[in-house]
């Protein structure tokens, strides 16, 4: 019914308020788990069969730490689904000495412990492999390549001697 089509933000308490239904607890609830209770409450005195489809515009309580071999490492907020590729652009991108064959994603388990998951920017870039999605919470690492970041050193060293090396 378009009269109950509607944009909403959860409040501070981490409930919505709706038509016909009122407040509803939303925080702490997946997409899927809203939109059934959403559905259900209003086919008990309200509509038959009612289909319900919750589209998250914006997660501004979900953050991902992007840090490393970045040119701006920071804490960024998720907007909807992002993957691990816009992460990165977030931050400016890898800067010219980073390790894009071993980029790390820590992510927290349910029962506390940190999961580490690995992957290829260089491949993922390519489109050799798929760009993974990022949630809340997850710190990106992205390492310091040794040899780049030794070739790095030595062209800043000997560049400013090079035109006395020459003669």
């Amino acid at each position: 019914m378009p009269d109950l089509n509607r944009s909403v933000r959860v409040n501070a308490s981490g409930q919505i308020s709706l038509p016909l239904i009122g407040l509803i607890q939303a925080g702490g609830l997946t997409a899927e788990q809203l939109a059934a209770d959403i559905a259900a409450r209003l086919a008990q005195n309200y509509l038959q069969n009612p289909q319900v489809t919750i589209f998250i515009e914006e997660f501004t309580s979900q953050r991902v730490t992007v840090t490393g071999a970045v040119k701006t490492p920071n804490v960024f907020p998720l907007k909807g689904k992002t993957t691990l590729l816009q992460v990165v652009s977030q931050a400016g991108g890898p800067t010219s000495v980073a390790s894009l064959g071993s980029v790390k994603v820590l992510r927290q388990e349910p029962g506390g412990a940190r999961k580490v998951l690995e992957y290829d920017l260089a491949a993922i870039r390519a489109g050799q492999a798929p760009d993974p999605e990022i949630s809340g919470e997850d710190v990106v690492q992205i390492e310091t390549s040794a040899a780049k970041e030794t070739a790095q050193q030595l062209k800043e060293f000997i560049l400013p001697f090079w035109p006395l090396l020459v003669y």
